[in-house]
C-alpha cells in the first residue's frame, strides 16, 4: 500500500521550493545521471529537505508516469552509490517506487544536511560543478540553481549555524553538561563575596 504522503507529492500539481518534478529519466544516461544528482544536492541544502519525483511531465506538471525501461533501473543502492561520488558530506535520501493507476512513478525523499552544507565534489560537464554548492531558488520560479547570491548563502549558512549549535547542545546534555541561561553581573558576584555582609 502506498502511503498518501507520497500520492499527494505525486499528485500535486506543481512544484514549491522543497518539490521538484522530472518526466522519466534513464539511469544508464550520465546526463539523465547527473540531473537526479543536482536535483539531490540541491534539496539537501534546504531547512527541511524535500522531495523529488520522477513520472511528472514538464511544465503541465501531469502525472504521466516513468517508462518501464526507466523505472525498472532504479534501485537505493546502485543510486547512492553514484550520489556518494558527488556529495560532501554524504547526503542521506530514500527512494520511493510507486505504481498508482497503470503509471509508474520514483519519489525521492531527501533528507536536508545534518551539519554543514552539502558541496558538489566533482564535475559534470554541462551539469555539475566541483565545489558548487546547489540550492532550489528562492524567489520566482523554483528550480534547482547553483547558489546565485549573497541572500541564498546568508540563508543556508544561517541553517548550517542553527543546526550547529542544537548539535552541540544535544552533545552536551547527552554528557551531562547543562548549560545555565541565568546571567550572573559582576555586582551578583561581589555580593556573593561579601557573604551578606
Amino acid at each position: 500500500m502506498v502511503p498518501d504522503e507520497l500520492l499527494d507529492i505525486i499528485y500535486y500539481g506543481r512544484e514549491s521550493r522543497s518539490l521538484e518534478y522530472k518526466q522519466s529519466l534513464n539511469w544508464n544516461d550520465n546526463e539523465h545521471k547527473a540531473k537526479i544528482v543536482k536535483s539531490l544536492l540541491a534539496l539537501a541544502n534546504l531547512m527541511d529537505g524535500g522531495y523529488l519525483v520522477l513520472g511528472v511531465e514538464d511544465g503541465s506538471f501531469e502525472p504521466i508516469g516513468m517508462r518501464d525501461e526507466d523505472y525498472v533501473l532504479l534501485n537505493q543502492d546502485d543510486i547512492a552509490d553514484h550520489v556518494k561520488n558527488y556529495a560532501d558530506p554524504y547526503l542521506e535520501f530514500e527512494l520511493n517506487t510507486i505504481e498508482d493507476k497503470g503509471k509508474m512513478f520514483a519519489v525521492f525523499k531527501v533528507f536536508a544536511f545534518e551539519e554543514v552544507p552539502v558541496l558538489c565534489k566533482r564535475q559534470y560537464p554541462g551539469a555539475l560543478r566541483h565545489g558548487a554548492i546547489y540550492t532550489r531558488s528562492k524567489t520566482g520560479k523554483p528550480e534547482t540553481i547553483e547558489v546565485p547570491n549573497h541572500v541564498e548563502m546568508r540563508e543556508i549558512i544561517s541553517t548550517a549555524v542553527e543546526k550547529g549549535i542544537r548539535l552541540f547542545l544535544e552533545k552536551n546534555k547527552r554528557v551531562g553538561i547543562g548549560l545555565s541561561m541565568e546571567v550572573i553581573t559582576d555586582d551578583d558576584k561581589y555580593d556573593k563575596e561579601l557573604g551578606g555582609i
